[in-house]
């Protein structure tokens, strides 16, 4: 390049050209560059001696691979700290990969099944990813060298039980439950019926924190004989154990009495004065994020019912307060 040994690699400066390292053993196809970090995809294998399989990035000082790349790149572009590869590849870092990946500084993901044929150029805005090419089906639909790729959003999902289920079904799943996620987006869902279910999505930059909260539900559970539960309890009869210690205790004064029993008996006649009785506690009380950048799983909950002390609430699709009658 301008005179100056450069293998298949070169940058001008606005005045002269020099090599970026010892270059490339094979054809270079596409650059992109992001600050001072540049791409470049091909088909060569080596870059300044280390093994590049395909494509590589060049530091302002080295090259270094990216994972165990692909055969055959032919196009590049960025989003952010992510690089998205096209070219006529079918694996990526060793991942089933039709001719479109994803690199997010670590390791490569497909992009849905990918293309039947080459891809050529690519583009991305925000979550969608649009490719040109040969192809003439992308994502197992017909498509005329055209293709539009939307990347999942970013979720948190889980579910939410009963936690002082006694006798079947076991487990019960608490439906109803609104889960709010408040953040720079404020975002919330759901607990779906009858398998109490939930995915949040729409979440925007920086921390997060998601609350469960219900309201209602109580589906008639609540009755005198929990009250005589209690009163046994503190007889010393027929000792309560696990959640049943947390439900029983609607006085919230730290221990359980025959006030607890006589506030669940003041429910049952709703005669105010009931204490907790009738709400929903949830453990954990709140889950918190630093960021939602991909799809967490497994945030589930455990719902109780305060003054429910039997164990016989069961699911009947109750939701959260303000949607609907």
């Amino acid at each position: 390049a301008g005179g100056l040994k450069a293998n298949r690699v070169a940058k001008w400066d606005g005045t002269s050209w020099s090599a970026l390292g010892e270059g490339m053993n094979q054809l270079v196809l596409s650059i992109a560059v992001s600050g001072t970090d540049v791409y470049a995809g091909g088909l060569f294998t080596i870059a300044s001696g280390v093994p590049t399989n395909g494509i590589a990035k060049w530091d302002g000082t080295s090259w270094s691979a990216l994972g165990t790349g692909m055969n055959g790149v032919i196009a590049i572009t960025l989003s952010g700290t992510d690089v998205y590869a096209g070219g006529v590849f079918s694996t990526a870092g060793g991942v089933s990969a039709n001719r479109i990946a994803k690199w997010d500084g670590a390791s490569w993901s497909a992009l849905g099944t990918g293309m039947n044929r080459a891809v050529l150029a690519i583009a991305v805005s925000g979550t969608d990813v649009y490719a040109g090419g040969q192809f003439t089906t992308a994502g197992c639909h017909a498509s005329g060298h055209f293709g539009h790729y939307s990347a999942p959003l970013p979720s948190v999902s889980g579910g939410v039980t009963y936690g002082n289920a006694i006798g079947a079904p076991i487990p019960r799943f608490v439906s109803g439950v609104l889960l709010s996620g408040a953040g720079s987006v404020p975002v919330s869902a759901s607990s779906s019926f009858p398998n109490g279910t939930y995915t949040l999505s729409g979440f925007g930059s920086g921390a997060y924190t998601v609350t469960p909260s219900k309201t209602g539900g109580v589906n008639g559970s609540i009755s005198s004989f929990d009250a005589a539960k209690i009163a046994l309890h503190v007889a010393g009869t027929t000792p309560l154990i696990g959640n049943q210690l947390v439900v029983a205790e609607v006085s919230g004064n730290g221990s359980i009495s025959s006030f607890d029993a006589g506030q669940i008996a003041r429910y049952v006649a709703a005669t105010g004065g009931s204490g907790s009785a009738g709400n929903w506690i949830f453990m954990p009380v709140n889950r918190s994020y630093a960021s939602v950048t991909g799809n967490v799983t497994g945030e589930d909950f455990v719902a109780l019912l305060m003054g429910e002390v039997s164990g016989n609430w069961t699911n009947a699709g109750g939701r959260p307060v303000g949607s609907g009658p």
